[in-house]
């Protein structure tokens, strides 16, 4: 397969995913089913035949994913799918339009990874993410404003901007600068309105991750990693001065940061205990096999899901999937740490997204939904299959000189 038309396939395969996000930010932000939220289910068919499509024209020349969290990614979806699919012959898992989604991470990040690791030039890359970044933020702005008109309120809390802060990471490997500082701005704005706590505490987790590795990427030494880190250190100190300042302010999410020690985070932590009695009282049958999918939400006296990951996925799918879970974040960081000793310029990026998917992996509920899976296999597979571009280009490199030495 020619480079242009890798290209095409990329771009194409692009834009259905931002259609596919106009339908999925309406659902999550508005909590109703309108005209828009049909994108995504149009869209499942797309995505499906572009990806049966390309690997018809690639399978002669299949290639080796060589970074240990994509296979590990893969093996931890195709198990929750398995187990799914067994509850759900069972009766147990309800919504089956979920059914046709799980099956889309699992297959995306190997295929992203393989288109990135084929493109002769990666140039379409930022245009492409950047454009779709942007249909992310102003979906997430204009259904808040939908949601506020529809129930008649004077504000409310959404979390159709998850989509954006999920996705920052891959635009932040740009080389531009311009498009970096704009897209941070941008989800910063998203994030904010969106009034989600585990948000911005997640985008700002990202932000610093990314800040802290940039220097030791950069091979600047440790004085450059000091200044970093005494901005860090100065815009806390900041924090503190004007704390009461702008917890009086009348932002709401300022506010509802201000009531996390009176609400425990809009109950979390009784929710989390309730969830923690609930697997002590399983049968070992259930330690093993789970429940089914979103069977917290069914099961508890609460009426709610874990809103914590790894609670959710043993309740949920046992203790074996749960393993592949923690496997995987072992791994993600570890490939972090070795992409920062390498210094790889998409190292920031890959530390940014683990911070954001960390946090709101604890405080919220990222496994549940398999279009917020999917934003993360979709980063991972890019900044992964850029990274193994870039190590290879430096293994080619090094053994031409060596040749050329000899």
């Amino acid at each position: 397969m020619n480079t242009k038309a890798v290209s095409f396939i990329f771009l194409l395969f692009m834009a259905c995913f931002a259609v596919f996000m106009l339908g999925e930010i309406s659902v999550r932000t508005l909590a109703i089913w309108t005209g828009e939220s049909g994108y995504a289910l149009y869209c499942l068919p797309f995505f499906y035949a572009i990806m049966a499509v390309y690997w018809l024209l690639v399978i002669k020349n299949f290639p080796i994913i060589r970074t240990s969290p994509v296979p590990l990614f893969q093996v931890f979806v195709f198990a929750a799918y398995v187990l799914a699919l067994c509850w759900l012959v069972n009766g147990s898992f309800d919504n089956r339009s979920n059914f046709l989604r799980i099956p889309l991470p699992l297959l995306t990040i190997g295929f992203v990874y393989s288109l990135t690791m084929r493109m002769k030039d990666t140039r379409w890359i930022t245009p492409a993410t950047f454009a779709v970044l942007l249909v992310m933020v102003l979906k997430a702005l204009q259904s808040s404003k939908t949601a506020l008109d529809y129930r008649h309120l004077d504000e409310c809390v959404s979390a159709g901007s998850y989509y954006a802060l999920y996705f920052l990471p891959v635009v932040l490997a740009s080389h531009r600068r311009w498009v970096r500082l704009a897209s941070i701005a941008l989800v910063l704005i998203a994030v904010v309105q969106s009034a989600k706590r585990g948000g911005l505490v997640a985008f700002l987790l990202g932000l610093a991750a990314y800040m802290l590795s940039q220097p030791l990427v950069a091979n600047a030494g440790r004085k450059k990693f000091r200044k970093f880190a005494t901005l860090i250190i100065m815009a806390s100190v900041l924090t503190g001065i004007f704390a009461d300042r702008v917890m009086n302010s009348d932002m709401l999410v300022v506010r509802r940061m201000s009531e996390i020690e009176r609400t425990g985070g809009s109950g979390r932590t009784f929710v989390w205990q309730t969830t923690m009695r609930m697997i002590e009282e399983s049968p070992i049958w259930n330690w093993v096999a789970g429940h089914g999918w979103n069977t917290v939400i069914e099961d508890s006296p609460l009426m709610l899901s874990a809103h914590n990951d790894p609670l959710e996925i043993m309740y949920d799918l046992g203790v074996f999937v749960l393993l592949l879970y923690l496997f995987l974040h072992a791994q993600i960081i570890r490939r972090c740490i070795v992409m920062t000793r390498q210094r790889s310029r998409y190292a920031p990026a890959m530390a940014c997204s683990y911070g954001i998917f960390l946090v709101n992996s604890l405080v919220s509920h990222i496994f549940l939904y398999p279009s917020y899976i999917l934003v993360f296999a979709l980063v991972w597979g890019i900044l992964l299959g850029l990274y193994d571009r870039e190590r290879r280009r430096t293994q080619v490199g090094l053994s031409e000189r060596w040749m050329c030495e000899t």
